[in-house]
Parts: C-alpha cells; sequence; structure tokens
C-alpha cells in the first residue's frame, strides 16, 4: 500500500499589509470612540425649575376642601353640579379625586 504524501502543502495567499493596517485602524477607531464616550466630559441640560402653581388651582382646592368638609367626606350628598366639577377638574376620575381630601 503506497500512499502519496506531499510533505509540502500548497502555499496560500496571506494577509494583504493595505487590509491589515485597515483592520488595525478599524479597531483603534473605535477603541477612541468607545473611550471618548465612557470618558467624556457630560453635559446636561441646566435644571428646570420648579413649576409655580396656579390661582385657579388654589381656588380650587380651597373649594374642593371646603366641598369635602360640607358632605363630612360623602360624595353622594354632593350636589350633581358640584360632582360634574369633580369629574372635569380630574378627567373623570372625580370620586377619587373627592376621596383624596381626607385629611
Amino acid at each position: 500500500m503506497s500512499t502519496d504524501v506531499n510533505p509540502d502543502p500548497p502555499a496560500r495567499p496571506g494577509v494583504s499589509p493595505a487590509a491589515l493596517a485597515a483592520v488595525a485602524a478599524a479597531v483603534v477607531a473605535l477603541l477612541v470612540f468607545f473611550g471618548y464616550q465612557t470618558l467624556a466630559p457630560k453635559v446636561y441640560a441646566p435644571p428646570v425649575p420648579p413649576a409655580r402653581r396656579n390661582a385657579n388651582e388654589d381656588a380650587f382646592q380651597a373649594w374642593a376642601r371646603q366641598r369635602y368638609k360640607d358632605t363630612a367626606g360623602n360624595w353622594s350628598k354632593l350636589p350633581p353640579e358640584d360632582q360634574q366639577r369633580f369629574m372635569t377638574a380630574s378627567r373623570g376620575k372625580g370620586k377619587f379625586l373627592f376621596d383624596s381630601l381626607k385629611p
């Protein structure tokens, strides 16, 4: 049995120096980009001043607390007009708003 063994395999073409340089440049560029993203100083927007309460909101709160006291916290004792005002002010959740006034 004779096997023909080729001691020298055929030569494969190597990676060209230009391709190797391009890959190395891409790796360096990625490292620089991620390093900058991580270590660069952060610039944040200036803080937003707190919103000031509207005089209408204060008047509504005073009115609502008075209504709560007048009805002793009972929603059913509240006139329909006042119930509707609560519903409008709370976008449909008037009873929850009324109940939240409990001291």
